[in-house]
């Protein structure tokens, strides 16, 4: 039986409040950054670049790393190569919808979904820029198959600053439970190695 994967409140909110992508048709890309954050920078004048950072739905695009069309990726890393000496004009932009379906990966934590058919809805950032012959999309994808998120596929946004800065500190957050966590493991294991040596 097919479940149906409901979005959460942040889903809902990255996706109403993100910058529209058609905003920026018309405006020029002279580079792209292809990691974590992921940007384009466009060309707004000489002396004013414009960065353009992408978040992902589930874990601000840390979690799942960012896939991009081949063709839109190439068309991109073109841009860059040619920076602001030859910007190269958006075309055409908006927001895709998908839906993937898939089974479920094996995973410890949530062993009772384990098998399961799944459904992933999500949206894509499309792009096309001049030289395309049509549009190509980027989304996100949990390439670790780990579905702790209760899904492999995120929905990727254009981000405004405020999102940026909640990124940011949610990604923080996120660092110091970690690192609390790792200290906690290996206090445990000193404490337990100090036990067997008392034996």
């Amino acid at each position: 039986m097919s479940i149906r994967l409901k979005p959460r409140p942040e889903h809902i909110r990255h996706m109403t409040n993100s910058l529209d992508p058609a905003s920026l048709i018309g405006k020029h890309v002279i580079g792209f950054f292809d990691d974590y954050p992921l940007y384009l920078i466009l060309y707004e004048s000489p002396k004013k670049p414009l960065e353009i950072h992408f978040g992902g739905e589930y874990g601000g695009g840390k979690d799942f790393e960012y896939f991009i069309d081949d063709h839109l990726r190439n068309a991109l890393e073109e841009a860059a190569k040619k920076g602001a000496k030859e910007p190269v004009k958006i075309i055409d932009a908006h927001v895709g919808e998908v839906t993937k379906k898939y089974t479920v990966p094996h995973n410890e934590k949530l062993p009772q979904h384990n098998g399961k058919l799944w459904n992933d809805r999500f949206t894509c950032v499309g792009f096309q820029l001049e030289g395309m012959r049509e549009i190509g999309y980027m989304w996100g994808e949990d390439t670790e198959k780990a579905w702790d998120e209760f899904c492999l596929y995120c929905g990727t946004f254009i981000a405004t600053d405020k999102q940026l800065e909640m990124m940011e500190l949610e990604y923080q957050q996120n660092q110091r439970e970690k690192d609390l966590m790792l200290k906690n493991q290996r206090e445990t294991q000193h404490w337990n190695d100090a036990k067997l040596a008392l034996k």
